[in-house]
């Protein structure tokens, strides 16, 4: 069952670490050239299917919910080291994916969202910015805790 969970969590975080470089790699090339006009309609377009995207949700909370049970569960059974790794890994992925999505993102998809045209977008090259940024911070730490995963893998 360990092995399982394990194997759920390491998939979870490395398909949400894909997405992330899909977006800071990819997305973000075309989206910087985009002028005003396109940049809200695509943009728009993307947050519309992404936000709340069911699929996106469970990669999401599965990423730090399964490394924190695990955590708990190696440490209750003397295996210190496994139980650190995963509960750092959960840490960094809640904090940097998680938090972030929810107090950062969140509210330039919303802003985004209720554009309804090029008057709306005053600040649109903020946001693209702002949007890359975090995109590159969530990256990271789903890499890093992809990592830490990594590492488990390897001392189980």
């Amino acid at each position: 069952m360990i092995i399982t969970a394990y194997i759920l969590s390491v998939l979870c975080v490395g398909l949400f670490a894909g997405l992330m470089m899909t977006l800071v790699v990819i997305m973000q090339k075309h989206w910087s050239k985009l002028e005003c006009k396109e940049y809200v309609f695509y943009f728009k377009g993307f947050l519309m299917i992404a936000k709340g995207n069911p699929i996106i949700s469970f990669l999401t909370f599965a990423s730090f919910l399964i490394p924190f049970t695990l955590g708990v569960v190696c440490i209750m059974l003397n295996n210190t080291l496994p139980g650190i790794l995963f509960l750092s890994a959960g840490s960094i992925f809640f904090l940097s994916c998680f938090l972030v999505t929810m107090k950062l993102n969140f509210p330039i998809y919303n802003k985004v969202i209720g554009w309804t045209g090029t008057d709306d977008a005053t600040d649109w090259k903020n946001v693209r910015y702002k949007f890359f940024i975090l995109n590159i911070i969530r990256m990271s730490g789903a890499i890093l805790s992809f990592a830490l995963l990594s590492i488990i893998g390897i001392i189980l």
